[in-house]
């Protein structure tokens, strides 16, 4: 499965590869207003017309792109983790299935989406219980779902290194798309890091402004691309 990003400079399109080589996580980083909500919802889209299962955890009240996306409330801690379970448990089905019969199920079970947005405004609860428990789950999904068709999608402003979300264990081998001027996060490699850099200045008005959706994309294996123009489907909201 290709989700597209957007279009290079040549008007191609950039891909996230997703389940290729492992890539089964990406994580998108940017300043408000950059286009991450833009871009996250563009892969919910493309996730749907492929007839993929799709959950969005977020805070409330925010428009989902389509009203077939099911939305989990954060601040429901209690549904918060259950659905985290529940995808757990399936995620061990699957996988056990998958080592008896040589399949993940029969019929076959619908590839599953999972967005997590507004990441760095969740990282902000006081309830230190509620994040380690958070994070535990997490961890267990990212490990489970290695060559399966479950994927991730980690939307915040930044990703810091430290509390009780060890964000850095998480993405430092996922895909990573970084939007907007600043700041490079250093889950780019360190090899490319001058690049992007280069890449985001070139691509910046004479006022260091992008539009939202422009800045970078960078696989797992070092490959980086700019992104001049974000993939544009019919639906979602343009909150970043």
């Amino acid at each position: 499965m290709t989700f597209i990003l957007g279009e290079d400079n040549h008007g191609l399109p950039v891909g996230w590869w997703a389940g290729e080589g492992n890539q089964n996580v990406l994580a998108v980083s940017g300043e408000h207003d950059s286009g991450k909500t833009m871009l996250a919802d563009s892969i919910m889209l493309q996730a749907l017309v492929r007839q993929y299962a799709v959950i969005r955890f977020d805070l409330k009240d925010k428009p989902l792109p389509s009203p077939i996306v099911s939305p989990v409330d954060y601040e429901d801690k209690i549904e918060t983790l259950n659905v985290l379970d529940r995808t757990i448990a399936e995620i061990k089905r699957r996988g056990t299935y998958r080592e008896k019969h040589g399949v993940e199920g029969e019929p076959t079970p619908r590839p599953l989406l999972l967005v997590f947005e507004d990441l760095d405004s969740l990282m902000e609860s006081d309830d230190r219980l509620y994040l380690r428990e958070l994070n535990e789950r997490l961890q267990e999904i990212r490990g489970g779902i290695i060559g399966m068709r479950v994927y991730l999608v980690l939307v915040s402003t930044t990703f810091p290194t430290d509390g009780q979300v060890q964000w850095k264990n998480i993405v430092s081998h996922s895909g990573h798309v970084h939007l907007g001027y600043s700041p490079i996060e250093e889950y780019v490699l360190p090899s490319n890091r001058e690049q992007a850099s280069q890449i985001l200045t070139r691509m910046a008005d004479h006022s260091f402004r992008l539009r939202p959706g422009q800045g970078f994309y960078e696989d797992r294996f070092g490959e980086l691309k700019p992104i001049m123009k974000t993939h544009d489907l019919e639906g979602g909201n343009r909150n970043a």
